[in-house]
C-alpha cells in the first residue's frame, strides 16, 4: 500500500514538473540566441528592521527594509533586473 502511495506521489510531482516546464515557452516560438543576465539580490538577517530608524536610541540605521526596497527599485529602473 505504501509503495502505491509513493508511486502515485512521484507521478503527480513528475507531471507537475513536466507541465510547469512545458508552460514556460510557447509552442512554435523561436528561442532567443542572446544570453540573458539574472541578478540575485540577497540580504543578511536584518532582525525585522523595516524603517531606517531606531526608535529606542533615536538614531538613524544604516540598513533597513526601506533601504532594500529603494535599492531594488533603483536596479529595476536602471534595467538591471
Amino acid at each position: 500500500m505504501k509503495r502505491k502511495q509513493w508511486f502515485a506521489k512521484c507521478m503527480i510531482i513528475t507531471l507537475a514538473i513536466v507541465f510547469t516546464l512545458g508552460s514556460c515557452s510557447s509552442i512554435g516560438s523561436k528561442h532567443s540566441t542572446e544570453p540573458i543576465t539574472i541578478t540575485f539580490i540577497e540580504t543578511s538577517d536584518i532582525h525585522g528592521a523595516i524603517f531606517p530608524y531606531d526608535f529606542i536610541t533615536g538614531n538613524e540605521l544604516p540598513t533597513s527594509m526601506a533601504h532594500i526596497a529603494s535599492f531594488v527599485s533603483e536596479k529595476r529602473n536602471n534595467g538591471n533586473t
